[in-house]
């Protein structure tokens, strides 16, 4: 199978102005089956089943990917040079518009950088479970047109059954034919839009000038009084959708909080914001994820399991793991859906072994000439990060120094030797010698940073690197580790 030719790896990609410029008002992905040669499909569930029950025996299977086609049909549509466009080198054919690849070796996942005009819409395209394509776009305010134009493309990676509902977007002097049924995917929670049609299948005009300021981002399922309502028939207290009206609900494992919306009663601009910014928020969520699966690639489950059962025998390593797992609990929202997060944890910060946390929990020691317990260093690193979290204006800036400095000396008592703290709480913050490459919100990032917390009785001093983007606030934390205690 022919590869795309990829001329920048992802470590080129420029995440920081991204994240600092860059501001979706839509997003939105899918997600299609890859057609594969009879006969394969059978043979890579067999390989993905068998490589951790035998994994010196089966290699981790890889699928390849030809995307040209989705790539030949955006540039057909937008007018581009599909060679160019292929080549990813920030040509289209059209002098006001730029079309940038970025990727890795193996060719997935696949940001694309696109200039569209004024506009600016970021892709990523990826592979999930081994058969699933994912692409998902963010456009801002300026390339919201162009999303509108290449949406029923992307779209066209999913087989759909029977009647699908369209809608006619203007589209700057023009009017977009727009696919708007959009199903949850398997294991959905968020808020899902549903719309009752009419027995003509004709949306009036305020719920259509209502779809085309929605169309794209979070499921929108539509249909008539019939098919709508089939869902609820076995629902106590939940009223049926009539012609032209519209629900708007929170859908998950349980029954969430609902709005329903007359014919005549139409959506709050609000309203409508909060659908769009959950819209965002998920197709960054879909970002994150085709990211997390290539950094699954190289995971070692066997070892992995093999770990987790040594450490249930050992009390102190089963403690410090549900520490450690306590502490990304209560930094990540509750809500996974709610907003756009800007902490992230990796999957090697997570499944850190215990191993490295040995003795950094509480220990005897002397202060003031008492008996006493020291500080935990997973609850002083906890503190560390919390502050690293805060918004830039608010974040410790280190130990801020005066420019007239006034020195003095203690004159202590023989006995004060004796008060001193045994296990003294140190911290430090440093660049690392070595930086490297991890994965924030389903963008690279360039780890470059580590803070360090210790007590003066330790050998080795509890660390964490770190990516910290200076004005968004976007904090990532890639590893956490031993390492020896600073030199004063």
């Amino acid at each position: 199978m022919t590869k795309l030719i990829l001329p920048y790896s992802l470590q080129a990609f420029p995440t920081e102005k991204i994240l600092k410029e860059f501001k979706p008002v839509r997003g939105c992905y899918v997600r299609g089956k890859i057609e594969l040669p009879p006969g394969q499909a059978e043979l890579l569930y067999a390989s993905l089943r068998n490589r951790d029950s035998d994994p010196l025996a089966w290699q981790k299977p890889t699928v390849e990917v030809d995307i040209r086609p989705l790539i030949d049909a955006i540039a057909e549509r937008m007018g581009y040079d599909p060679a160019l466009l292929n080549e990813g080198r920030g040509e289209t054919g059209r002098a006001d518009h730029a079309w940038s690849a970025y990727s890795n070796e193996s060719g997935y996942p696949m940001l694309i950088r696109w200039q569209a005009g004024a506009g600016e819409l970021l892709l990523s395209i990826g592979i999930l479970a081994e058969e699933e394509l994912s692409i998902a776009i963010l456009a801002d305010a300026e390339g919201l047109e162009t999303l509108l134009k290449v949406h029923d493309i992307v779209t066209g990676i999913v087989a759909t059954e029977g009647r699908t509902e369209r809608l006619s977007v203007p589209v700057g002097n023009t009017l977009q034919v727009v696919e708007v049924a959009s199903r949850p995917e398997r294991a959905y929670f968020g808020p899902c839009v549903t719309v009752c049609l009419p027995a003509d299948r004709q949306l009036s005009d305020l719920r259509r000038k209502e779809m085309e300021k929605i169309v794209g981002g979070v499921p929108l399922l539509i249909g008539t009084e019939e098919e709508v309502n089939r869902g609820y028939f076995d629902l106590v207290g939940i009223p049926r959708l009539t012609p032209n009206s519209l629900r708007l609900e929170l859908v998950g494992p349980f029954i969430g909080k609902r709005m329903d919306f007359g014919p005549d009663e139409p959506l709050s601009q609000s309203l409508i914001d909060l659908i769009n910014e959950a819209g965002v928020s998920r197709t960054w969520k879909e970002f994150e994820r085709t990211a997390a699966e290539q950094a699954y690639a190289g995971f070692d489950a066997n070892a992995w399991h093999e770990l987790l059962d040594k450490e249930k025998l050992d009390c102190e390593l089963s403690e410090r793991r549900l520490k450690l797992e306590e502490l990304v609990r209560r930094m990540l929202p509750s809500d996974e859906w709610q907003g756009i997060h800007r902490i992230s944890f990796s999957r090697d910060f997570r499944e850190t072994p215990t191993t490295h946390l040995r003795g950094t929990g509480p220990m005897a020691k002397m202060a003031e000439g008492n008996l006493e317990t020291s500080a935990d260093l997973m609850e002083k690193i906890e503190r560390m990060l919390l502050d690293l979290c805060r918004p830039p204006l608010m974040a410790a800036s280190g130990e801020a120094k005066p420019k007239l400095q006034i020195k003095g000396e203690c004159q202590l008592p023989p006995l004060a030797s004796q008060y001193q703290d045994t296990a003294l709480e140190r911290k430090s913050f440093e660049e690392l010698a070595k930086p490297y490459a991890s994965t924030h919100r389903g963008l690279p990032v360039r780890v470059d940073k580590r803070a360090l917390v210790w007590r003066s009785s330790d050998t080795e001093a509890l660390a964490v690197d770190y990516f910290r983007h200076p004005t968004t606030g976007d904090v990532h934390f890639a590893r956490l580790y031993r390492a020896p205690v600073p030199k004063s």
